[in-house]
């Protein structure tokens, strides 16, 4: 998934004008990849997510998402971000340490480009979700409205933190997926057009600590 896949996420620092891929990026996610669970595709993931607080440090980034990738660069994401004060995401969201919603895409050339869809409120759920439900194109979604879409191949999807900087300390974040019971992770078959709860994944570590399980909630935090 993201965290083995792709590194390319631009997170530009302010103070020195700089935009480019972020190094030492830090991912904790629960994924899923094809083929998955008995020869299934995987065409979306859902999951509610309640972030309890989100504390970058200057230079940073914290990103909440549900993601879907290709095996090469592309993906496409939905969910919160926040920036520290001398950064922003690729140059367009959450550009003042504001926490937003948005949406990011990276297209088959490895160009990132974040969309900002409003502000976002800690302590509120909040159901991100990247789908594919016919041909190629993946929408984006955030809470039931629709937003951005690409056209891309599916490899994986995953739920779960992000955080662009390369040291586990001076920063903190807290979240909550699948808290909601209405909103378990999910992941979509567009064959069938149907939804199915998601048993067990894979997981990836970072500076993250996880608790909970699945198909249950689960969490990050640092």
């Amino acid at each position: 998934m993201r965290s083995t896949l792709i590194a390319t996420l631009c997170v530009s620092v302010v103070a020195l004008g700089y935009v480019g891929a972020a190094l030492g990026t830090s991912f904790s996610d629960k994924y899923l990849t094809e083929p998955c669970c008995g020869g299934d595709a995987l065409n979306g993931t859902s999951a509610s997510l309640n972030a309890s607080s989100i504390s970058p440090d200057t230079n940073n980034c914290i990103m909440y998402r549900a993601d879907a990738e290709d095996s090469g660069v592309q993906l496409i994401q939905a969910g919160l971000v926040r920036c520290g004060s001398g950064a922003d995401l690729d140059a367009t969201c959450s550009t003042s340490n504001n926490l937003v919603l948005y949406v990011e895409i990276i297209d088959s050339t490895g160009h990132a480009t974040c969309y900002q869809h409003g502000s976002a409120s800690t302590g509120t759920e909040y159901v991100p979700v990247v789908q594919n439900a016919s041909g190629t194109t993946w929408y984006a979604y955030i809470s039931g409205t629709a937003y951005e879409h690409t056209s891309m191949s599916t490899y994986g999807i995953l739920e779960g933190a992000e955080y662009t900087g390369s040291s586990c300390s001076g920063w903190s974040g807290s979240v909550t997926y699948a808290g909601d019971s209405t909103y378990p992770w999910q992941r979509f078959i567009k064959s069938t057009l149907s939804w199915y709860t998601v048993q067990t994944s894979y997981n990836d570590g970072g500076c993250w600590t996880e608790s909970g399980s699945l198909p249950g909630s689960f969490s990050y935090s640092n």
